[in-house]
C-alpha cells in the first residue's frame, strides 16, 4: 500500500500478520488489528489503537486548547 501525496502517516503499531498467502493461519490469542483487510495480532491494545479506534469512528476529543 502506498501512500498519496496528501496522505501522511499517523499512527505507527507494532503486529504481527495472522495471513500466510492471505489466508488466516492460526486463531489469535490476543487483540487483532485489521488494516486493509491484513490481519495483524498485537501484544497489547496500545494507546495508537484507540486513538486511531477514537478519529475513525468521529468520537474523537476536541482539538487541545494548548497545542504543545
Amino acid at each position: 500500500m502506498y501512500l498519496g501525496t496528501d496522505e501522511r502517516i499517523q499512527y505507527l503499531i507494532p503486529g504481527m500478520s495472522l495471513s500466510i498467502n492471505k489466508m488466516v493461519a492460526h486463531p489469535s490469542l490476543g487483540p487483532v488489528l485489521t488494516v486493509s483487510g491484513l490481519k495483524l495480532e498485537i501484544d497489547e491494545e496500545v494507546p495508537a489503537v484507540r486513538a486511531a479506534n477514537l478519529e475513525i469512528s468521529g468520537d474523537a476529543l476536541p482539538e487541545d486548547p494548548y497545542p504543545g
